[in-house]
């Protein structure tokens, strides 16, 4: 066997290489074991490095957290389980952002640290939700803002095998997550605060984001490897989904805002 396989021009690793690094991803995905398996490992990535953190007080969880979740997307795009990577992704920031804001609630001051930013957006969300008034929710702004995201998304996705994208995504999950938390701590009503304060539109678009994201990766890897690790047919699924997500965040800024803004509101 001779030549390389070019996975962006004229980059690409050797096929030997190549076939060697597709071979290490699916033992590594068979070591891992049953897909439960997998879930334990994508919980423990969520909440241990951010448990840590909280624990010597500095912020050391977002590298080793979004890293260790990317890796999961490509030993699941590597070995063709995008079911088992993607119950893994999805039970590991479910479990970091019940963690995360529990330990807001708890201890508001030591987790401010730990969330860059999230006082700054905790205080600038609570004023939308007392007056209603936030530049972040014109038209003008989040439309454009979110195409240069699905723009950015693709590319970094792609280069990054899904690295950078997490990174960002646990950045702007921090920043949620501090506001939760916050909400549920003065709230007379915290279960209303804890549902409805995670937006349902938030949800849509993480959930939209992260079937691109697993997408890309997975065509970056198949480039990467030489080899087509999905179907044309569940490529178009996963963007259809993606987008549609996408898509029903915009459609429920639009319609809910305002109700959601209120049901929040009521429950301080």
């Amino acid at each position: 066997m001779s030549g390389r396989v070019r996975w962006l021009g004229p980059l690409g690793l050797g096929v030997r290489d190549a076939a060697r690094f597709h071979a290490a991803l699916e033992h590594t995905a068979t070591a891992l074991g049953a897909p439960w398996q997998w879930v334990a490992v994508g919980i423990v990535i969520g909440t241990v490095p951010f448990a840590a953190s909280w624990a010597v007080g500095a912020s050391l969880w977002v590298l080793p957290t979004s890293t260790g979740l990317a890796a999961l997307m490509v030993l699941g795009a590597g070995s063709r389980r995008p079911g088992a990577a993607m119950s893994a992704v999805g039970a590991g920031l479910f479990a970091h952002c019940a963690l995360a804001i529990a330990l807001t609630a708890h201890d508001p001051a030591s987790t401010a640290g730990l969330l860059q930013d999230g006082p700054e957006y905790w205080e600038k969300t609570l004023r939308w939700v007392q007056t209603g008034e936030s530049p972040e929710y014109q038209l003008a702004w989040w439309v454009p803002a979110h195409v240069q995201l699905v723009v950015i998304t693709v590319v970094m996705s792609y280069l990054s095998l899904g690295i950078t994208t997490l990174y960002e995504g646990m950045y702007e999950i921090g920043l949620m997550n501090h506001y939760v938390g916050n909400l549920v701590r003065v709230a007379h009503d915290p279960v209303t605060a804890l549902f409805v304060g995670w937006h349902p539109w938030s949800v849509a678009r993480g959930l939209g984001f992260l079937l691109l994201t697993y997408d890309l990766v997975d065509l970056s890897l198949s480039r990467m490897v030489g080899t087509a690790l999905s179907t044309p047919r569940e490529r178009a699924v996963r963007w259809a989904l993606g987008l549609g997500f996408v898509s029903l965040d915009a459609l429920l800024k639009l319609f809910l805002l305002e109700p959601i803004r209120r049901m929040i509101a009521g429950a301080l």
